[in-house]
C-alpha cells in the first residue's frame, strides 16, 4: 500500500492514527452533546426556581 501511494508506512500509520483519533473526539463530542439537558426538561429547571424579587440592583428599569 505505501508503494502504491509513493509514501512511508510511517506516513500512513499517521494518517489512519490521526483520522482514528478525529473519530474518538466526534464520538466524545457527541455523548458530551446528549448529556446536556433538553429543552423539554426546562420546566422542572425552572419549577425548582424560587419565586422571589429581584435582588437589589438587579430589578428592571
Amino acid at each position: 500500500m505505501a508503494r502504491r501511494e509513493d509514501t512511508t508506512v510511517d506516513s500512513i500509520i499517521s494518517i489512519a492514527l490521526s483520522s482514528q483519533v478525529t473519530a474518538w473526539k466526534v464520538r466524545d463530542t457527541f455523548e458530551q452533546r446528549v448529556a446536556r439537558p433538553k429543552i423539554e426538561d426546562l420546566a422542572d429547571i425552572l419549577a425548582n426556581v424560587p419565586d422571589l424579587p429581584p435582588a437589589p440592583g438587579d430589578e428592571r428599569e
